[in-house]
């Protein structure tokens, strides 16, 4: 089986589904971002979450890797989460 190394991976993975997060506002880094796809994914305190371009709050639908943002984290499908607003700081 070939692995996925997508963004898109992680929409599909329920291990954060176990996790006792708090929801809410949180500090993050953009890990990795596909303007192509347009998904991308943070890391909030060492686990990582998958965002869509448009939760992007300044309309840009853009963001640099490596980029400190503040996301507010909401449950997704499949019992796991996801950043629904990435500000840019």
């Amino acid at each position: 089986m070939i692995e996925d190394h997508s963004p898109r991976r992680l929409w599909s993975e329920t291990a954060a589904s176990l996790e006792k997060i708090p929801l809410g506002i949180h500090l993050a880094t953009v890990v990795e971002f596909s303007r192509h796809l347009g998904l991308g994914v943070l890391d909030v305190d060492g686990r990582r979450y998958p965002f869509h371009c448009v939760a992007i709050t300044d309309g840009s639908r853009e963001v640099d890797v490596g980029s400190l943002v503040c996301v507010r984290l909401v449950a997704s499908t499949g019992g796991s989460y996801q950043a629904a607003e990435v500000m840019k700081i």
